[in-house]
């Protein structure tokens, strides 16, 4: 039986193909799809990725009878990065996001495809209070994962002295923040951190924040998907930054 971690139908093994062929083991197609797929056999057999024609029951049994599309691709699990090397590789002016008890593999993998779409220098989650990298999250992604370094830590807090040393505004993303998420200038860097829905940032992170932030709702909208409000803080930032050629 297969220990890697698996990843199935047309976007996410396409996707993730095209960003991180080197991760594939091997690629299995369904039989009575490979004339569909024989664009990305041939991308992948130039790779040296190993190709398996199967019947559909074997899809249907390996991915639980999810919507596998006819192909699945078996990946190496993913290799977190250390902190440091987020810091040590990150361009003078760096954006990072942090994840304090984001549980929800749907929720952590839409909030990597977009941290992907986004060009940020760095994610940072927690080893128990967050979701991790499974499957489930790289599939979600939609092969976003292969542009993002992902780092784990054992509390969020512990991360926050570096930020300050290296003078990067925190940012907390919050329903009762302070100012609004356009108000915030991060053009000199930020380090976002993003709380749950349920329970939303704990209040000793928010304490230590620079800048607490919130995206107005109407009255009858207590809050938004935290992946959602992601992506709105986020391309804020991106305008910004692009405005000044950053």
């Amino acid at each position: 039986m297969e220990t890697a971690d698996i990843l199935f139908g047309h976007h996410s093994c396409k996707d993730f193909l095209n960003n991180a062929p080197q991760r594939i083991n091997r690629i299995i197609i369904q039989n009575d799809h490979f004339k569909r797929y024989a664009a990305l056999v041939t991308i992948a057999k130039n790779y040296g990725i190993r190709i398996d024609v199967k019947e559909k029951f074997f899809l249907d049994k390996a991915t639980e009878r999810g919507n596998h599309q006819g192909i699945i691709a078996y990946i190496t699990p993913y290799a977190y990065y250390e902190v440091q090397e987020l810091f040590n590789t990150a361009p003078e002016k760096p954006l990072f996001v942090l994840l304090d008890g984001i549980e929800d593999p749907q929720n952590l993998g839409t909030i990597v495809r977009t941290a992907a779409a986004a060009g940020i220098d760095g994610l940072i989650i927690e080893e128990r209070r967050c979701a991790q990298i499974t499957s489930t999250v790289m599939r979600v992604s939609s092969g976003g994962i292969a542009l993002v370094k992902v780092a784990r830590i054992n509390n969020i807090k512990n991360v926050l002295p570096d930020l300050y040393q290296r003078q990067i505004p925190i940012i907390a993303a919050s329903s009762q923040g302070q100012y609004l998420w356009t108000d915030i200038d991060y053009t000199a860097g930020a380090a976002i951190i993003l709380g749950s829905e349920s329970e939303g940032i704990r209040k000793t992170l928010l304490e230590k924040a620079d800048y607490t932030v919130r995206i107005p709702l109407a009255k009858e909208m207590e809050s938004l998907n935290v992946s959602v409000a992601f992506g709105v803080i986020i391309f804020e930032a991106i305008r910004q930054r692009i405005a000044l050629c950053l």
